[in-house]
């Protein structure tokens, strides 16, 4: 392929040399240098080639990527008195009530903003990407604050779920014998926040979710999120409706974005962590990013798990303890 300007000619060249003699890391950083040149320049051809050549290094340099982990100590002594301080002396009732309000499963916000403004020395002086399994850069990858915040983040959130969210779920189902799928359905309507189709949409996928069908679970409750939370999102007076761009007058309900759960108006009626929570767990690149995943077909099989699925649970349980329907 010829271009009209050396300076892109010479970059991809360099790269294509890093890449034939195995230099995919360092090959892979080359053609992202490339197509910022591209992209100034405009150039369609140079941008359509290496849009190509990126995936391809990202995907050859895995075994030349170290993956960093964080180990985090608790004690079981702890989770216990976390167990019993949500299940003893409480039914199911008000077990999901208390699910649904405590902060707790909520990670804040604020103090991880905090935390997160002393960024690593090497995330600065390095080129730090975030890569996809499937060799695609992560939208927010190359920012190293937007990192090290969405790290700490990560780590909150994952910690809320598998050592305390998933443990208790699994403690109420297997041991207990308190959270069953009747109970779990008799609560979503004693609360009359469902719309009629929703509700039975949902009874499905909670079916399937005590069924241990993650798969079809998460396909169904994802969506069916989203249309609850904007529903109810409406009776409390929130805007949802989309003004369509045409010449005629049609309006829609909105679509559930990252960027309504960013306004004011959302965080002030729902709270600003739970805001934040739900655009980790349903859009952030960075993030579970599920509603984009299951819209698109994008979710691994592996992201289909009983934690994952008792996550989206939890949402649901915290939408109906925060918002009580009047007579």
């Amino acid at each position: 392929m010829v271009y009209m300007n050396t300076t892109l000619e010479i970059k991809i060249k360099q790269a294509e040399e890093a890449e034939g003699k195995g230099e995919y890391f360092y090959a892979a950083y080359l053609y992202r240098e490339a197509m910022k040149t591209a992209k100034n320049l405009n150039d369609g051809n140079g941008i359509a080639l290496l849009k190509k050549k990126i995936v391809e290094t990202h995907q050859k340099m895995q075994a030349e990527m170290q993956t960093a982990s964080a180990e985090t100590e608790i004690s079981g002594e702890a989770i216990i008195k976390f167990l019993a301080s949500v299940i003893d002396n409480h039914n199911i009732e008000q077990i999901f009530e208390i699910i649904g309000r405590d902060r707790g499963f909520c990670p804040q916000y604020d103090v991880i903003a905090e935390q997160a403004k002393n960024i690593p020395l090497w995330s600065i002086i390095a080129d730090v990407t975030m890569i996809s399994k499937d060799g695609h850069v992560i939208k927010g990858g190359n920012d190293p604050a937007q990192m090290s915040f969405m790290q700490r983040y990560g780590l909150n959130q994952e910690i809320i779920l598998k050592v305390y969210l998933q443990r208790l779920f699994y403690e109420l189902m297997r041991q207990q014998n308190l959270l069953t799928e009747e109970s779990l359905i008799t609560h979503f309507k004693k609360s009359q926040l469902f719309p009629e189709n929703v509700l039975k949409i949902v009874e499905v996928g909670i079916g399937r979710y005590f069924a241990e069908d993650y798969v079809s679970a998460l396909h169904i409750l994802v969506p069916q999120f989203e249309t609850l939370f904007l529903s109810v999102s409406e009776k409390i007076g929130l805007d949802v409706i989309a003004l369509e761009q045409t010449k005629e007058i049609a309006t829609r309900t909105k679509i559930l974005s990252a960027i309504q759960l960013d306004s004011p108006e959302f965080q002030k009626r729902w709270g600003k962590d739970f805001c934040e929570q739900l655009k980790y767990v349903l859009f952030e690149p960075l993030g579970y990013k599920l509603r984009h995943k299951v819209a698109h077909g994008e979710i691994g099989f592996e992201e289909c798990s009983f934690a994952t699925t008792s996550l989206m649970i939890y949402l649901f349980l915290a939408v109906t303890a925060r918002v009580k329907k009047t007579s």
